[in-house]
């Protein structure tokens, strides 16, 4: 089947369809992910953040486009996998250590170290109010 055709069924939710086109495109992407990362379980990252985000955004992917969707599925992966080179510490080793224990600290402290901990490691691009929005949230389960 045509991805055009893949592409349409998808967009209404046919799971085989979305199963196809992973197929289709899947080795592509992880090779594409794995050139800008270097290590295969962050390609496998990347390779699964491409296609949630894809399968997403599938009605923005426009059929008519000169742009091939399989085009299109690698500047997302591209993308993700710039992302993620952000995400990675840049730090030496030792200090990637001492930070390590330090979390660790916190994580245990009684006074709410999940919440510094989480506060800490989120993702720069979330909001602040949002990340601790979420840790209050999950704190109401903590035993």
């Amino acid at each position: 089947m045509h991805d055009a055709a893949t592409i349409a069924l998808a967009r209404e939710g046919d799971r085989d369809s979305f199963r196809r086109l992973y197929e289709e495109h899947r080795e592509r992407v992880y090779r594409t992910a794995y050139r800008y990362c270097r290590s295969p379980q962050d390609a496998e990252d990347v390779m699964q953040e491409t296609f949630i985000k894809a399968f997403k955004r599938l009605d923005t992917y426009d059929l008519r486009a000169s742009t091939s969707f399989s085009s299109w599925l690698l500047s997302i992966c591209i993308n993700a996998s710039i992302d993620m080179q952000h995400t990675l510490p840049s730090a030496s080793p030792e200090e990637i250590e001492q930070e390590a224990d330090t979390l660790y600290e916190a994580f245990h402290a009684p006074d709410g170290g999940f919440y510094c901990t989480v506060v800490r490691w989120h993702r720069p691009e979330y909001p602040q109010d949002k990340v601790l929005a979420s840790v209050r949230g999950f704190n109401k389960y903590r035993t």
